[in-house]
């Protein structure tokens, strides 16, 4: 309930932001409201020409008359046609500049989040929209404050005719708002089913070796199958209401039409208006009930773009660009930990105790613990992904959570655990998709060993990796990911599983590496490992549990792996109080 309400609250605040005139889209709907008047305006070119025709050319027989309004006719029609597509060209601007304007901010937004799915998810709604825009969709929206305005000069007529117009437009309306009542919620569960049957999809297609590998096929694709189901189910249901709400709006339209007609025939009967005025009235109801109707045949979009624009919130009107970033010099290779507190990202239940730690320049420190202790989530944090709990965490005295992110990430070297490639050029994935020296990128393969292993690749350096890319084996792939992480020679480098997809070999130059950074003293290092050669390099063990944090010498905790038992000369560092 909080997040709906709170969604809600940040959609009201970005209309008020166009009300007031804030915002880059404001020029274009500006834009788009000045010829939607005179488009309005100039739909009265037919009612008046038919006006004139009947109760003036058609009574004088006058064809000069009829000449005259037919070129004026003519001139009129001209400047809708211009304003109908200066509207329009208005409203896809706004959706071209609705993407140039915050589509940076939104992917830095949902790459921050703790939600994978972030990013997929607020660029679709960025994209809804602006199909919405581009597309048109959005134009009975500019049209419907000239209902009231139609419906008086119905009045004008004869109070009759307008009091018919005010009845169908209640009526109309009427059936637009119970449209939306009975089929909102149906609306979004679809979009629901739908989102999550492409996202079930796109998880099988990462996960499918082990889908063929293990026989896996039919079962997934009957989860699958039974998602789309629902999703389709849910859209044919909708599709079925939405069509039964639109057929009732036309068909009450034409029937406020026809009885315009009729009742003005009485009234030209009773001699209380012109034969021309009946036509005219007609027309001029139909113009007034459109934009209504419209509304509710494309009452789809409009609420998949009212949800986009809810759940996008006031980050729409967030600082256009970025601030200038004082870039900071290579910071002192030391690290400060102070009463940090772990916890998954979304969750507030602490995964360890507190615990503070300080790592100097040369020093190697491992991270031990059962499966769920945080040894991932501690170097995700130290690597500035996610916020912690609370304390601090310093890198040559300077917050990494207040540190804009692109400065912060020229001096860290972080190997995840899966260790995943970005989509482009080897050289690209080392250099960090930055501006880089060739000699640059060749140095940080040659450091970790893999410079040969890319040499041997179809195009070198210049192999294409990600999808659709050269098929790479996970030890290619964790050695580019590994000079990925020394690029540069960064001050601070974090290691989640290294040595987990390397042979022999590469894991002898692994450790070899390590071994020159402790000696250089030229960084901070901190590996997640259970690989005991490693251990052995490193000056400090870091145990983590849910009851405490742990410190203890690289050689009793190996003699306690190999006896089995407690390592001794344990000295604790963080524990539950």
């Amino acid at each position: 309930m909080t997040n709906s309400s709170n969604s809600e609250t940040e959609g009201g605040s970005v209309l008020g932001a166009i009300l007031r005139g804030e915002g880059p889209l404001v020029p274009y709907f500006r834009a788009a409201m000045l010829f939607s008047l005179v488009a309005n305006l100039m739909m009265l070119v037919s009612p008046l020409y038919m006006l004139q025709v009947y109760d003036r050319v058609l009574t004088s027989g006058s064809t000069e008359t009829l000449i005259l309004i037919s070129a004026v006719a003519a001139l009129l029609l001209v400047v809708f046609a211009i304003s109908e597509m200066a509207r329009r060209r208005a409203v896809a601007l706004a959706a071209a500049e609705l993407e140039a304007a915050y589509d940076e901010q939104i992917f830095r937004e949902a790459l921050a989040d703790s939600d994978g799915n972030t990013l997929r998810v607020s660029q679709g709604r960025l994209s809804t929209l602006q199909s919405f825009l581009a597309q048109g969709l959005v134009l009975p929206l500019f049209d419907l404050p000239f209902a009231p305005f139609f419906l008086a000069l119905m009045f004008l007529v004869h109070p009759v005719i307008g009091g018919l117009g005010v009845l169908g437009a209640a009526i109309v309306l009427g059936v637009a708002v119970y449209s939306e009542l009975t089929t909102r919620s149906a609306v979004e569960r679809a979009q629901a089913a739908e989102a999550g049957a492409s996202q079930f999809a796109a998880l099988l297609e990462r996960q499918r070796s082990a889908v063929i590998g293990m026989g896996m096929v039919g079962a997934t694709f009957a989860d699958w199958q039974a998602r789309k189901g629902a999703a389709s189910a849910g859209t044919i249901a909708r599709a079925n209401e939405n069509g039964a709400f639109t057929s009732i709006a036309r068909t009450l339209r034409m029937g406020l039409q026809i009885a315009a007609l009729g009742i003005g025939a009485a009234l030209v009967l009773a001699q209380e208006t012109t034969p021309g005025a009946i036509i005219a009235s007609s027309i001029i109801m139909g113009r007034a009930l459109a934009p209504i109707d419209q509304s509710v045949s494309m009452w789809r979009q409009l609420i998949a773009a009212r949800t986009a624009w809810r759940e996008l919130g006031t980050r729409l009107f967030g600082p256009k660009s970025r601030p200038a970033i004082t870039e900071m010099p290579r910071p002192t290779p030391s690290l400060a930990v102070e009463n940090l507190e772990l916890a998954v990202p979304g969750s507030e239940k602490p995964l360890a105790p507190k615990f503070s730690i300080r790592v100097a320049a040369g020093e190697v420190v491992c991270l031990v613990g059962t499966v769920g202790s945080g040894k991932t989530t501690l170097l995700q944090t130290l690597a500035g992904v996610f916020p912690p709990l609370a304390g601090t965490v310093r890198l040559g005295g300077i917050d990494l959570h207040v540190w804009d992110s692109t400065d912060r990430g020229r001096h860290i070297g972080y190997l995840p655990q899966d260790g995943e490639l970005v989509p482009g050029t080897v050289a690209q994935n080392i250099a960090r998709f930055g501006d880089a020296e060739r000699e640059e990128i060749f140095a940080a393969a040659r450091s970790v060993g893999a410079h040969d292993l890319i040499a041997a690749l179809p195009r070198g350096y210049d192999t294409q990796v990600g999808a659709g890319g050269a098929h790479l084996s996970r030890g290619q792939v964790a050695m580019i990911a590994l000079a990925r992480a020394f690029f540069r020679e960064p001050a601070l480098i974090l290691l989640d599983e290294p040595s987990a997809n390397l042979d022999r070999a590469l894991r002898e130059s692994l450790i070899e590496l390590i071994g020159r950074e402790k000696a250089a003293a030229r960084s901070v290092v901190l590996l997640a490992t259970h690989d005991p050669s490693m251990i052995q390099l490193a000056d400090r063990v870091m145990l983590l549990s849910p009851a405490r944090v742990a410190a203890v010498e690289p050689q009793a905790y190996l003699a306690g792996l190999e006896q089995a038992a407690a390592p001794a000369g344990v000295v604790a560092i963080g524990n539950r109080s």
